[in-house]
C-alpha cells in the first residue's frame, strides 16, 4: 500500500496530512543489519493510535501503518 491509498482508507479527513503547509504524516526510515539495508515508510499518525489501543487491534495498525519501500539486498 502506498502512501495515497493508506491516507484515502484510513485518514479521510485532510487525508493525513498535516499543519499550515500540509506536511506529510509519512516518516522514511532505513535500517541495516549485516545482511543488508532496508527502507520503510511509517504513517506517524497510526504509530502514534498504536499507544492507546489493545492487542486485537495492534495487530492490524502496525500491518497498515507502513509499507517497505527497499528490503534486504
Amino acid at each position: 500500500m502506498n502512501e495515497k491509498k493508506h491516507n484515502k482508507k484510513f485518514h479521510k479527513k485532510g487525508f493525513g496530512y498535516q499543519g499550515a503547509i500540509g506536511i506529510s504524516n509519512f516518516e522514511v526510515r532505513f535500517s541495516s543489519c549485516s545482511i543488508g539495508v532496508w527502507c520503510e515508510c511509517v504513517c506517524l499518525n497510526c504509530l502514534e493510535k498504536m499507544k492507546n489501543c489493545d492487542e486485537r487491534m495492534l495487530k492490524k495498525l502496525k500491518k497498515n501503518s507502513s509499507y517497505t519501500i527497499k528490503e534486504l539486498d
